[in-house]
């Protein structure tokens, strides 16, 4: 795929981890709003990301900020607070 035709002049894979990681925002929300019980790595793993590593290394990059900092930021914290057999505080 040439590149050029990417929003934003994204590469192929920045564009595809972007549409992931929103997509991962959009799932978290609603799980965390709804009170589904769900874990992080669980709702990355539905994004297309088969280790907790890239996600964490996309999400990172999309959202400069860690994805504990984040949950802890939107106020949503998962039911299971577990990710990736680590416990979230």
């Amino acid at each position: 795929m040439d590149d050029s035709l990417l929003p934003d002049g994204d590469t192929y894979n920045a564009y595809i981890n972007r549409l992931r990681i929103d997509h991962f925002v959009r799932l978290y929300r609603e799980a965390a709003k709804a009170r589904r019980p769900f874990t992080v790595f669980k709702l990355a793993h539905e994004c297309g990301y088969r280790s907790y590593l890239g996600f964490y290394t996309a999400f990172r990059q999309r959202m400069g900020t860690s994805v504990m900092a984040w949950t802890r930021s939107e106020d949503l914290e998962p039911l299971d607070r577990s990710i990736s057999g680590c416990l979230l505080p």
